[in-house]
């Protein structure tokens, strides 16, 4: 089984600016689940030489049969600025997994994530203001 998928990216602003994560809205491109099947979609970052900015679980209960989206909002008490002077990478982790559940062992669930598929976007909204 794949372990959590990482995507980093480089969090440099123009002249002496703090920025940080502020949202992500993303939307995947399709989850299928049987009736008594649940799925889970986890949502962790971090900037590069700080702690964790918190994990957040988006869930979905069958029976589910369409595109899937979600916002994720870390909480305020949880976002962190990178230092002033510092160009640093942000670290988003993500993970889906798929419980059957009480569903019939027979029938297949799933969850699918695809960065190439129509309809499949993530966009990452950043907030700045100036160092002190």
């Amino acid at each position: 089984m794949p372990g959590p998928h990482r995507l980093g990216g480089r969090l440099a602003g123009e002249g002496d600016l703090q920025g940080r994560l502020r949202r992500i809205p993303g939307a995947g491109p399709f989850a299928h689940l049987e009736t008594g099947a649940n799925a889970a979609l986890k949502v962790g970052h971090y900037v590069q030489g700080q702690s964790w900015g918190g994990v957040v679980t988006h869930n979905l209960n069958g029976p589910y049969d369409e595109i899937w989206r979600f916002t994720h909002r870390p909480p305020a008490d949880e976002l962190v600025y990178k230092p002033c002077g510092e160009d640093r990478n942000v670290v988003l982790v993500t993970s889906l997994r798929v419980d059957r559940g009480t569903s019939d062992p027979s029938k297949t669930s799933y969850i699918a994530m695809d960065a190439v598929g129509e309809g499949v976007w993530t966009t990452y909204h950043l907030t700045w203001k100036p160092c002190p």
